[in-house]
């Protein structure tokens, strides 16, 4: 569904007009709204670090950016392998930190690529990349002890 929602949102118009958008009240929004944070079992037993100094404003477009936070905010909840993420918000970027156990697949920002553990059809990061690329954006994933890293550049 959220595939779906994202392809048609990038392929109308509405994905060129942007405005004036807060950015950590979006994500904040999001958080409070997301169906796999707040009405699942996994969801409601992980504990959401949300770090934030000031609110960040960007031209870009609500609906696409709140499609990408969505997106990034479900996979957390399927596949982190702890009970806590955090989330850090600044004038530079977003950072998305999560626990994983199933190793990770090469290039995992590539259509089609995915985990070993992944239930889904490998187009999530890709998608989540394609929605940063259209606001310029830079995308980049990584790990560290243990932890998958998501940078979302401004």
């Amino acid at each position: 569904e959220q595939t779906t929602e994202t392809l048609l949102a990038l392929a109308r118009n509405e994905s060129t007009c942007t405005k004036s958008t807060n950015i950590t009240a979006l994500l904040e929004q999001c958080l409070l709204t997301n169906a796999d944070v707040n009405r699942t079992e996994r969801g409601q037993h992980i504990e959401f670090d949300l770090k934030s100094e000031e609110d960040v404003y960007l031209d870009a477009n609500p609906n696409l950016i709140g499609i990408l936070l969505n997106n990034v905010l479900s996979n957390m909840v399927q596949y982190t392998a702890g009970d806590r993420v955090c989330i850090t918000i600044n004038q530079t970027g977003i950072r998305f930190i999560n626990g994983y156990q199933h190793p990770l697949p090469d290039d995992p920002l590539q259509s089609g690529k995915r985990g070993t553990a992944s239930r889904g059809i490998g187009q999530g990061l890709s998608l989540i990349r394609r929605i940063a690329e259209t606001h310029g954006w830079q995308v980049d994933v990584g790990t560290q002890t243990q932890h998958f890293v998501l940078n979302l550049r401004f």
